[in-house]
């Protein structure tokens, strides 16, 4: 298992198809992963530079994993720059959500998003 900071930033790169996690404070990347899991989740969206990432706490006990997914209440969170710089839920602009899913076919999902 890996050692990640208590908060993280998580961001798609499409290149590697991977999800990339980087420590907020020094703006590294530290890790790639497949399949990640977030909780406490902030949507950061930087219109400047159309960069989105999602910033919370990284999951990585299997157990609460699996808690997760099997949760009620998932919604399809997406990333679309052409229509709003936002992240969206529907078609309705979401800040929060308690988890966030990020899937391993590049998806996100979001738990209770506000």
């Amino acid at each position: 298992m890996d050692l990640y900071p208590a908060v993280v930033d998580v961001y798609r790169n499409r290149r590697a198809g991977l999800w990339s996690i980087v420590d907020p404070r020094t703006r590294r990347v530290i890790g790639h992963k497949v399949e990640v899991f977030l909780v406490e989740v902030q949507l950061v969206v930087s219109p400047t530079r159309r960069r989105a990432s999602l910033r919370g706490a990284l999951i990585e006990s299997s157990a609460l994993c699996g808690a997760l997914r099997t949760a009620d209440g998932w919604r399809r969170l997406r990333y679309a720059p052409a229509v709003e710089d936002a992240f969206l839920v529907g078609y309705t602009p979401v800040t929060r959500t308690d988890a966030a899913h990020l899937d391993e076919a590049g998806d996100a999902y979001a738990l209770n998003p506000t």
